[in-house]
C-alpha cells in the first residue's frame, strides 16, 4: 500500500514539474522575492530553468529608489533602498549592488556606474531612465543614454549640450534649476539683453521635440543669502527659458511634478541679478503675472 501511494505522490509531482504553466505560477509567487527563495533552484533542473527566467522578466524594467528620513538630515537613520517598489533595508542591498559602507554620495555614484554597466550596457533596447543624471549631474554614459530613449530625465544642462541631432521623445523630464542653468549661461555669454536673447536661441534647439515635458518643481529650494530657516515656497523661474522650450521643443502637454526635495536644493542668484529675464512662480496670482509673448493653452497642462 505505501509502495502504491509512493508510486502516485512521484506521478503528482511529475505532473506539477512537467505542467510550464502551473509551475510558473507556483514560482511567481517565489520570484518576485527571489533573494530569500534562491534554494528553489535546487529541487531539480526544471524549476532551476524557470526560476530564473521569470527573475530575469520581472526585472527588464527596474524602479531603483534612494530612501532617506527626511525629517533628520544629518544622521538619515532610517536609509533604505526601495527595488521595484519593495523595500530593501541597507544591510540587504549587498546581494543586488554593492557594500553600503560607503558614504552617501558615493554609493549613488557607484549605484549609478553598475546601472550603466550591468543594466544599461550599450542602451540599445533601454526605453526610459530616470533620475540616474542626479547622481552623476551628467556623464558621457547618461548623455548616450539620453539619445537612446523615448522617456528621460531629468535632463542636466551638460547633457542638453551634446543633443545637436534630432530626437523625438515620448515623455522628457526637467528640472526647474535646468532653466537657471540655462539663463545664467546665456548671460555669462552675452553683454547685454539682446546678445543673451539671442545666445538663448542658439542654446535651445529645435532638434528635440517632445510630446509630454514633465517640470520637477522643488519646494524646498533655498537662496543663499537667506540668513534664517526660510518658509519653503515656490522660487521664481526665468518665464522666457520656459517660453522658448514650449516652442521650439513642440511641446504638446506638460505635467507639472511637485516635490518637497531634491538634490538640488539651492537657488542660483547670478540670474535675479539682471532684469534680462521675467520671474515667474508658479504659485503667483494670475492677474500679477506678465503674459508671455506667446498664449499657452490651459488644455497643455495636466493635473499633478
Amino acid at each position: 500500500m505505501s509502495v502504491k501511494n509512493h508510486s502516485v505522490t512521484e506521478i503528482l509531482y511529475a505532473k506539477v514539474f512537467t505542467n510550464q504553466h502551473l509551475l510558473e505560477n507556483i514560482l511567481s509567487y517565489l520570484s518576485d522575492d527571489f533573494k530569500k527563495n534562491l534554494d528553489v533552484r535546487l529541487v531539480n533542473k526544471s524549476i532551476n530553468h524557470k526560476f530564473l527566467r521569470l527573475i530575469r522578466r520581472n526585472h527588464r524594467t527596474m524602479k531603483i529608489e534612494y530612501a532617506y528620513n527626511v525629517e533628520n538630515v544629518i544622521t538619515r537613520s532610517k536609509d533604505f533602498i526601495y527595488i521595484n517598489y519593495r523595500k530593501i533595508n541597507n544591510q540587504d542591498v549587498l546581494p543586488y549592488f554593492i557594500k553600503l559602507w560607503m558614504l552617501e554620495k558615493k554609493f549613488m555614484r557607484r549605484l549609478h556606474d553598475i546601472i550603466h554597466s550591468q543594466l544599461i550596457e550599450n542602451g540599445t533596447h533601454i526605453q526610459t531612465v530616470i533620475g540616474l543624471e542626479e547622481a552623476c549631474d551628467g556623464c558621457e554614459k547618461c548623455s548616450n543614454t539620453a539619445k537612446k530613449c523615448l522617456e528621460y530625465g531629468p535632463l542636466r544642462f551638460s547633457t542638453l549640450q551634446t543633443m545637436t541631432h534630432s530626437k523625438n521623445y515620448k515623455k522628457l523630464h526637467v528640472t526647474d534649476k535646468l532653466f537657471e542653468v540655462i539663463a545664467e549661461y546665456c548671460i555669462s555669454r552675452s553683454k547685454n539683453k539682446k546678445e543673451c536673447f539671442e545666445e538663448l536661441d542658439k542654446t535651445i534647439l529645435s532638434t528635440i521635440s517632445c510630446e509630454k515635458l514633465v517640470i520637477w518643481i522643488n519646494e524646498s529650494r533655498v537662496l543663499l543669502n537667506e540668513r534664517t530657516r526660510p518658509k519653503f515656497n515656490h522660487r521664481h523661474m526665468p518665464r522666457e527659458v520656459i517660453d522658448i522650450i514650449l516652442k521650439k521643443w513642440s511641446v504638446k502637454s506638460i505635467k507639472l511634478n511637485i516635490l518637497h526635495f531634491t538634490n538640488e536644493p539651492v537657488c542660483s542668484l547670478e540670474w535675479l541679478q539682471y532684469d534680462y529675464f521675467s520671474r515667474v512662480r508658479l504659485n503667483d496670482p494670475y492677474s500679477e503675472t506678465e503674459q508671455s509673448g506667446k498664449a499657452v493653452s490651459p488644455n497643455l497642462f495636466e493635473n499633478w
